[in-house]
Protein backbone atom coordinates (compact mmCIF):
# COMPACT_ATOMS: atom_id res chain seq x y z
CA UNK A 1 0.00 0.00 0.00
CA UNK A 2 1.15 3.38 -0.84
CA UNK A 3 -0.19 6.48 0.69
CA UNK A 4 0.04 9.91 -1.41
CA UNK A 5 -1.77 12.79 -0.80
CA UNK A 6 -4.36 12.56 -2.88
CA UNK A 7 -4.29 8.70 -3.63
CA UNK A 8 -3.70 5.41 -2.79
CA UNK A 9 -2.09 2.31 -4.42
CA UNK A 10 -3.65 -0.87 -2.84
CA UNK A 11 -1.99 -3.89 -3.71
CA UNK A 12 -3.93 -7.72 -3.34
CA UNK A 13 -1.84 -10.16 -3.42
CA UNK A 14 -5.19 -12.59 -2.37
CA UNK A 15 -8.27 -12.32 -4.31
CA UNK A 16 -10.52 -14.30 -5.22
CA UNK A 17 -9.48 -13.89 -9.12
CA UNK A 18 -5.48 -14.52 -7.88
CA UNK A 19 -5.28 -18.32 -6.00
CA UNK A 20 -2.37 -19.93 -7.51
CA UNK A 21 0.60 -17.31 -7.27
CA UNK A 22 -0.54 -14.83 -9.85
CA UNK A 23 0.41 -11.22 -10.32
CA UNK A 24 -1.06 -8.81 -7.70
CA UNK A 25 -3.71 -6.61 -8.81
CA UNK A 26 -2.88 -3.36 -8.04
CA UNK A 27 -5.88 -0.50 -7.46
CA UNK A 28 -5.42 3.09 -7.97
CA UNK A 29 -7.84 5.12 -5.72
CA UNK A 30 -8.48 8.98 -5.44
CA UNK A 31 -9.61 11.00 -2.86
CA UNK A 32 -13.30 11.86 -3.65
CA UNK A 33 -14.28 14.11 -0.92
CA UNK A 34 -17.52 12.23 -0.64
CA UNK A 35 -19.34 10.22 2.37
CA UNK A 36 -17.35 7.26 1.51
CA UNK A 37 -14.39 8.65 0.55
CA UNK A 38 -11.71 5.20 0.23
CA UNK A 39 -9.02 7.19 0.58
CA UNK A 40 -10.41 9.11 3.50
CA UNK A 41 -11.56 5.92 5.17
CA UNK A 42 -7.91 3.82 4.44
CA UNK A 43 -5.99 7.00 6.26
CA UNK A 44 -8.81 7.22 9.20
CA UNK A 45 -8.14 2.97 9.50
CA UNK A 46 -4.38 3.34 9.41
CA UNK A 47 -4.35 5.93 12.35
CA UNK A 48 -5.98 3.43 14.76
CA UNK A 49 -3.55 0.64 14.17
CA UNK A 50 -0.13 0.16 14.30
CA UNK A 51 -0.28 -2.08 11.54
CA UNK A 52 1.64 -0.20 8.95
CA UNK A 53 4.03 -0.41 6.51
CA UNK A 54 4.16 -1.37 2.64
CA UNK A 55 3.73 -4.96 3.49
CA UNK A 56 0.96 -4.47 6.19
CA UNK A 57 -2.78 -6.47 5.98
CA UNK A 58 -5.19 -3.86 5.62
CA UNK A 59 -7.63 -5.45 7.82
CA UNK A 60 -6.40 -7.38 11.03
CA UNK A 61 -7.62 -9.53 13.69
CA UNK A 62 -6.58 -8.74 17.73
CA UNK A 63 -3.76 -11.15 18.14
CA UNK A 64 -4.34 -14.72 19.80
CA UNK A 65 -1.69 -15.95 22.20
CA UNK A 66 1.16 -14.38 24.04
CA UNK A 67 1.12 -10.74 24.85
CA UNK A 68 3.01 -9.36 22.08
CA UNK A 69 2.14 -11.84 19.22
CA UNK A 70 1.77 -10.28 15.81
CA UNK A 71 -1.66 -9.56 14.70
CA UNK A 72 -3.29 -12.14 11.65
CA UNK A 73 -4.34 -10.96 8.43
CA UNK A 74 -8.68 -10.89 8.74
CA UNK A 75 -10.20 -14.02 7.54
CA UNK A 76 -13.30 -14.35 5.04
CA UNK A 77 -14.64 -16.72 7.68
CA UNK A 78 -14.00 -14.25 11.06
CA UNK A 79 -15.51 -11.68 8.85
CA UNK A 80 -18.77 -13.37 8.03
CA UNK A 81 -18.60 -14.88 12.20
CA UNK A 82 -18.02 -11.26 13.12
CA UNK A 83 -20.60 -9.86 10.87
CA UNK A 84 -23.27 -12.81 12.17
CA UNK A 85 -22.77 -12.21 15.91
CA UNK A 86 -23.43 -8.62 15.24
CA UNK A 87 -26.81 -9.50 13.59
CA UNK A 88 -27.56 -11.81 16.30
CA UNK A 89 -26.83 -9.21 18.77
CA UNK A 90 -29.62 -6.24 17.03
CA UNK A 91 -32.07 -9.27 16.75
CA UNK A 92 -31.87 -10.05 12.86
CA UNK A 93 -31.18 -13.50 11.63
CA UNK A 94 -27.78 -14.07 11.19
CA UNK A 95 -28.31 -16.79 8.13
CA UNK A 96 -29.63 -14.40 6.01
CA UNK A 97 -26.48 -12.43 5.86
CA UNK A 98 -23.43 -13.38 4.27
CA UNK A 99 -19.83 -11.56 3.32
CA UNK A 100 -21.12 -10.83 -0.08
CA UNK A 101 -23.97 -8.85 1.54
CA UNK A 102 -20.97 -5.77 2.10
CA UNK A 103 -20.37 -6.06 -1.71
CA UNK A 104 -24.32 -5.69 -2.74
CA UNK A 105 -25.00 -3.35 0.44
CA UNK A 106 -21.63 -1.48 -0.29
CA UNK A 107 -22.72 -0.51 -3.76
CA UNK A 108 -26.31 -0.04 -2.72
CA UNK A 109 -25.19 2.89 -0.60
CA UNK A 110 -22.79 4.12 -2.88
CA UNK A 111 -25.54 4.35 -5.21
CA UNK A 112 -28.06 5.70 -3.27
CA UNK A 113 -25.05 8.70 -2.35
CA UNK A 114 -25.30 9.39 -6.29
CA UNK A 115 -21.83 8.20 -7.20
CA UNK A 116 -22.17 7.07 -10.60
CA UNK A 117 -22.81 3.57 -12.07
CA UNK A 118 -18.96 3.27 -13.76
CA UNK A 119 -17.52 4.24 -10.56
CA UNK A 120 -19.39 1.36 -8.39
Amino acid sequence: MDLQPNQLWLRLRVAKTIQFGGEPHVLGLVATNCAICPVRAVREHLALTTNVGPKAHLFITKPVGPKGAAAVPLSHAALVSGIRKLLTAIGMDPLKFSGHSLRRGGATLAYDLGISEMAI
